[in-house]
């Protein structure tokens, strides 16, 4: 959970958490999906990649999870960051991996973080009850050219798409390592005085 990574221990308490207002009238649901939502669920799956990172002096436990669409943040991890949340005009129904539905209408946007000594920005979803302070999904991940190392249990920071080596099809190899080029030189002079037909 969220700690100030000068100190050893230490967490927010439940009364630090923000308070959240209750809404009114009926709102539009959209479903979103996370793998995991505490750390023990990502410690026993061998596709997921965790870790601890140091963002504005907290030590955070983040989490990258490739399946989920979108990113998520805690209510611990908001309140230790000092982020504010913004109420949206629907409901974003969260699947966890044991099919139960978490409901929240709460984001946080356009927030900026330092990780590796770069600067990223990320939009979260509100996520009250999970264990974990951040869930990096795919939106975060593409925007900000993370590469995951899944056999290495490792994310490549911030790698310039050019740096990053691709894989090619087997088409698209048999038609680079099969291409032929080929080139036809020709040159046309006029004399001066002869008639072309």
């Amino acid at each position: 959970m969220c700690r100030d990574a000068s100190k050893k221990s230490g967490s927010v308490s439940t009364s630090q958490r923000p308070e959240l207002r209750e809404s009114t009238g009926p709102k539009l649901s959209i479903p979103r999906k996370v793998f995991a939502m505490s750390g023990v669920e990502a410690l026993q799956s061998e596709e997921l990649i965790r870790g601890k990172y140091v963002i504005k002096g907290r030590l955070l436990d983040v989490l990258f999870d490739s399946s989920a669409m979108h990113s998520f943040v805690s209510v611990d991890c908001v309140k230790c960051l000092g982020w504010s949340v913004i109420e949206l005009p629907c409901n974003v129904v969260v699947t966890t991996p044991t099919g139960k539905l978490v409901v929240t209408s709460w984001v946080c946007l356009g927030f900026s973080m330092m990780v590796h000594g770069r600067s990223f920005d990320a939009d979260f979803i509100y996520l009250p009850h999970s264990q974990l302070d951040l869930i990096w999904g795919m939106d975060w991940l593409s925007t900000n050219h993370v590469s995951l190392d899944c056999k290495e249990k490792t994310s490549i920071f911030g790698a310039l798409t050019s740096e990053i080596p691709k894989l090619l099809s087997q088409s698209a190899w048999e038609n680079t390592v099969n291409a032929k080029a080929f080139m036809v030189m020709f040159s046309l002079e006029a004399e001066s005085g002869a008639l072309m037909l």
